[in-house]
């Protein structure tokens, strides 16, 4: 239903998304069944939830007003991730991270965790597509024999 939104907040969204996670978001941050199709399930699951939080438009309406999701991104004034990769972060700079956290918590961090802080963590789509799942990457972080 493109009715839901006017062009405007999409935008607002797509720009809101940004800034809370630090990359545009791809057609599976807001299409939980794509995700589930698509990703891995740790990943899958971390993104229903933050899509099922309420505050995002399902790309359906996105591409309905903007012809696809990427064309949203680019009007967002954004560009798209390419392969949904964000290149910010180094493969060490993501164990770090995951060491970081694990720290802080006493326990290996779970998906949900890295969303808080927004934007100062890689996300977790990241973490996956560089290391294959999110266990490979906790091992790959010394993190699971905790």
């Amino acid at each position: 239903m493109a009715g839901l939104y006017s062009r405007g907040e999409l935008l607002d969204a797509v720009r809101r998304w940004r800034r809370l996670y630090g990359c545009a978001p791809v057609r599976s941050d807001w299409d939980p069944v794509r995700a589930r199709q698509r990703c891995d399930p740790d990943l899958a699951a971390a993104k229903a939830g933050r899509y099922r939080s309420g505050q995002w438009p399902s790309a359906d309406t996105v591409r309905n007003h903007f012809g696809s999701f990427g064309a949203a991104i680019e009007a967002a004034g954004l560009h798209p991730r390419p392969g949904g990769v964000d290149v910010r972060w180094s493969d060490e700079a993501i164990l770090e991270a995951l060491r970081d956290v694990a720290y802080e918590q006493g326990c290996p961090p779970r998906p949900e965790d890295l969303d808080d802080p927004p934007g100062e963590l890689p996300g977790v789509e990241v973490v996956v597509l560089r290391f294959g799942t999110w266990q490979e990457a906790i091992a790959a972080a010394g993190l699971d024999g905790e």
